[in-house]
């Protein structure tokens, strides 16, 4: 019969301690280790980003400039995107995703 799934493991574990081998489970010391360099992936899926670099905040009341057309019409913040950008949904019910901040503003003071 064949010996049970923990007792081969430990087994190959045992075997490979005495051989000198690191398993890949079993963690090299700290002082062994390089150093790893820190990578900053820029991901937007599902991100926001952080709020120093957003001027308007997820529910913020702004006005876009729908699609770019040099009108700007009122809307709600749904989304701050980690790019910078916002996604908007205008007050008529329209949405827009991805605007670039220079097409956001602030409302106009009523």
């Amino acid at each position: 019969p064949a010996p049970p799934a923990a007792s081969a493991a430990a087994t190959t574990a045992a075997l490979a301690a005495e051989a000198g081998e690191e398993q890949p489970w079993q963690p090299a010391s700290r002082a062994a280790r390089p150093k790893k360099k820190k990578v900053i992936h820029l991901v937007t899926g599902g991100k926001t980003a952080p709020a120093a670099r957003a001027a308007f905040s997820v529910g913020d009341r702004v006005e876009g400039n729908y699609e770019g057309a040099s009108t700007f019409f009122p809307a709600t913040v749904q989304h701050v995107h980690f790019d910078g950008t916002y996604h908007l949904l205008y007050d008529d019910g329209g949405e827009e995703v991805k605007v670039a901040p220079h097409h956001v503003r602030a409302p106009a003071p009523a």
